[in-house]
C-alpha cells in the first residue's frame, strides 16, 4: 500500500495542479471532488490528503504533477 505525503509544503505556491490531477484519476475535473485539498494557513499552504486513496500509480501521478516537488509517495 502507498500513501501520499507532503514533506516539502514550504515550497508550495498553491497552483492546485495536484488537486486537479487527483480528481482526474476519479473522472472528476473539479477542485471539490478531489481527495487532496490545499489550504492556505497564515502565509503558507498545507495539504490535506484523504487516507483512503491507496493506488500507487494514481498517487504517483499526483506527486509528479507538482511543479515544486512538494509531494512524495511512500510505502506503508
Amino acid at each position: 500500500m502507498a500513501i501520499l505525503t507532503a514533506p516539502h509544503m514550504d515550497r508550495c505556491i498553491g497552483c492546485l495542479l495536484c488537486v486537479l490531477q487527483s480528481g482526474w484519476g476519479r473522472n472528476v475535473v473539479s477542485l471539490e471532488g478531489s481527495p487532496i485539498k490545499i489550504v492556505r494557513v497564515i502565509g503558507r499552504f498545507e495539504a490535506e490528503v484523504d487516507p483512503g486513496v491507496r493506488s500507487k500509480p494514481e498517487l504517483e501521478k499526483v506527486a509528479l504533477s507538482c511543479p515544486r516537488n512538494c509531494l512524495k509517495v511512500e510505502e506503508e
